[in-house]
């Protein structure tokens, strides 16, 4: 299959068709924040975002909390209760 589609791609009609393809792709779903700007959002869920300082703060502490406490079944519940405190500080 693979030497079928690289057969095909020789063949500059078809090649154009992907590229075209492509371009299509990306200007109709790919590229829009780039030149919007987009906001300090690092996630959206619904209506509630998420910036990117909060994200970056919950990464260092769960990197922390793992690292000074074993990750075992035992300790998520004190995990997660730390997580929840973070996220709603």
């Amino acid at each position: 299959m693979l030497s079928l589609i690289r057969a095909l791609v020789r063949n500059p009609i078809f090649g154009g068709f992907i590229v075209v393809m492509l371009i299509a792709a990306f200007a109709l779903f790919g590229v829009e924040n780039i030149f919007r700007g987009g906001g300090t959002s690092a996630i959206i869920v619904g209506s509630e975002q998420i910036s990117v300082a909060e994200v970056q703060r919950m990464i260092v502490s769960c990197e922390a909390s793992r690292n000074a406490i074993p990750a075992s079944p035992l300790n998520w519940p004190m995990i997660q209760r730390s997580a929840n405190a973070l996220s709603n500080a």
